[in-house]
């Protein structure tokens, strides 16, 4: 049977298929954020989607996962593309099919989105497995998984190097049979970009579907529209921001005093913004990946905070630094450091998850 506008809708409210990642009151069905999209169990055939892909110079790439395991990786052109997530299956098999985003939300294109026309399924939906968490994850380009694909030595900035699949929050919620969702965009930072920008900033654009995504066409798709944090209740919060901002200090682009005295105040209105949505969270700040810079700053920042608020949910942690033979493309974290890190952060959320429940 196929499904669409309407009828999409109803799966929703019925719980048979599952939005993954922010998406707007008026276009439930487009996508802007890295491993955004949907999940849906059943027994079928076959199953198909209609997709519409709108970029301006970068394309977006998709995952087609089955049971959990990555089965495609899909280059979509531009326009509307019928993808078949698979076919010839036993349909007395109950499967689990999750169509995600890998490319991230493109800062400077317009428009930069994917959007789901239609779903068929030649068989039944069954019930979802049940999740124990909600996770999500803020970040830069590390979280957008920038170098999970691609050969070690490439270095050209092109969609394909982003992967959300072999990625540190992926693997995190897998570990911890989690739902997540993502917000990150590469060389941004807590308080300034790579390069000094001071609007090329995560925290500035929380409280938003996905604003850092701006243009007629993004904004059509409700990209600047306030984000209804009941659709989301995350259990755990996790931040993973600074690196860029220690690579616009390293870099001199903004003079110290000010770079650190803002980031740490940044943090600061960061955590207060966090919890005023997510009233019953634990936040954790995560660093190292790719160097600990920033790791005093913003563990002053958390101290700051929780001696003016009294709130003892916040937490920081130290990820494990990629080391030689663990990098990807561009430089980035490959796939031995992106496990590495959900190992150490699976364990530490479990801790603080189960030691309050």
């Amino acid at each position: 049977m196929r499904y669409q506008g309407e009828a999409l809708s109803k799966l929703v409210s019925s719980g048979a298929l599952r939005i993954l990642g922010r998406t707007s009151n008026s276009h439930p069905f487009s996508f802007f954020w890295t491993a955004s999209g949907i999940e849906f169990a059943a027994g079928a055939e076959k199953v198909t989607c209609e997709l519409t892909s709108a970029y301006a110079d970068n394309e977006i790439w998709v995952d087609v996962l089955v049971d959990g395991a990555r089965t495609q990786r899909v280059m979509l052109p531009k326009g509307t593309t019928t993808l078949t997530l698979a076919r010839n299956l036993d349909p007395s098999v109950i499967r689990t099919f999750s169509l995600r985003r890998d490319t991230q939300a493109m800062p400077e294109e317009d428009p930069s989105i994917l959007t789901l026309e239609s779903l068929t399924v030649d068989g039944n939906f069954a019930p979802l497995p049940k999740r124990r968490y909600q996770l999500e994850f803020i970040g830069d380009s590390i979280t957008s998984g920038e170098g999970g694909c691609g050969a070690v030595t490439e270095n050209e900035w092109k969609s394909f190097v982003f992967d959300s699949y072999e990625n540190y929050a992926r693997l995190t919620a897998d570990r911890l049979h989690a739902t997540y969702q993502v917000l990150s965009s590469s060389g941004w930072g807590a308080f300034c970009s790579f390069d000094g920008n001071k609007r090329h900033a995560l925290p500035l654009y929380y409280d938003e579907v996905c604003g850092l995504l701006a243009g007629p066409a993004n904004e059509a798709a409700g990209t600047k529209e306030p984000w209804d944090f009941a659709k989301f209740r995350p259990d755990a919060v996790v931040v993973n921001l600074g690196s860029n901002d220690w690579n616009a200090w390293q870099g001199g682009f903004l003079p110290e005093a000010e770079l650190l005295a803002k980031f740490r105040e940044r943090v600061v209105s960061f955590l207060k913004d966090i919890r005023a949505h997510n009233e019953h969270a634990e936040i954790v700040w995560a660093l190292g990946m790719l160097g600990e810079g920033m790791g005093a700053p913003v563990r002053e920042a958390i101290a700051a905070y929780q001696e003016e608020t009294g709130d003892s949910h916040v937490t920081y942690l130290s990820l494990p630094n990629t080391l030689e033979g663990e990098y990807g493309a561009r430089q980035h974290p490959g796939r031995p450091s992106h496990e590495k890190a959900a190992l150490v952060l699976s364990k530490a959320l479990y801790q603080i998850l189960a030691g309050r429940s």
